[in-house]
């Protein structure tokens, strides 16, 4: 993305999300509908206040992210039709609750890795956030929750996270660029293929 950016003279703008699991999946999504709603009203006054040649475009926006941001990318292009969306990249983005791959929780789930779930669960102070780990903190509870099948535990219940019915629901469809190791150990390519068969 760094490349195709440098070479159409694009602007990088990163929204900062509150993250799992001190923030539920409705957190989330409220923090990226926010933030849509500064860009469109807030970014070219700073634009413009550091840079005063430079002019933004906002009707040739393009959405991207890895993991979560993938997911947050086609949630914003599905969500709210007003970000004018034109183009999304997403990579290893298979966080759909409605997949078979989260459903139903496996029978034979570790108890090791469901007391270590639980464990990081229960030391998470109410009304605290965060918006940043280094990597690999916090690799361990999504590996231990991806294998216990505990998604909803983080996530929440929140029917605007399945991103399956928000892509039938949507308006418009932007094209979509999706990449998805075949081998992936964390995220497998089954969930995202579900979401593809429509």
């Amino acid at each position: 993305m760094l490349q195709l950016a440098d070479r159409r003279g694009a602007v990088i703008v990163s929204p900062c999300y509150r993250l799992l699991p001190e923030a539920t999946g409705s957190d989330i999504l409220e923090d990226i509908r926010d933030f849509w709603a500064w860009m469109y009203h807030g970014l070219q006054k700073i634009v413009l206040e550091k840079w005063s040649h430079l002019c933004l475009d906002l009707n040739r926006v393009a959405a991207g992210g890895q993991g979560s941001g993938g997911f947050l990318a086609l949630q914003s292009a599905f969500l709210w039709p007003d970000t004018r969306i034109k183009a999304i990249m997403a990579q290893h983005c298979a966080l759909d609750p409605e997949s078979p791959a989260f459903n139903p929780r496996p029978r034979q789930a570790s108890p090791e890795l469901d007391r270590y779930v639980s464990e990081c669960l229960a030391r998470v102070r109410p009304g605290t956030f965060r918006i940043s780990s280094p990597f690999p903190e916090y690799f361990e509870l999504l590996h231990a929750v991806f294998q216990t099948g505990r998604w909803r535990d983080l996530l929440g219940d929140d029917r605007s996270l399945h991103i399956r019915t928000n892509l039938h629901q949507a308006k418009e469809i932007p094209p979509i660029w999706m990449v998805q190791g075949s081998t992936d150990r964390l995220v497998s390519i089954g969930p995202s293929q579900y979401g593809c068969n429509f």
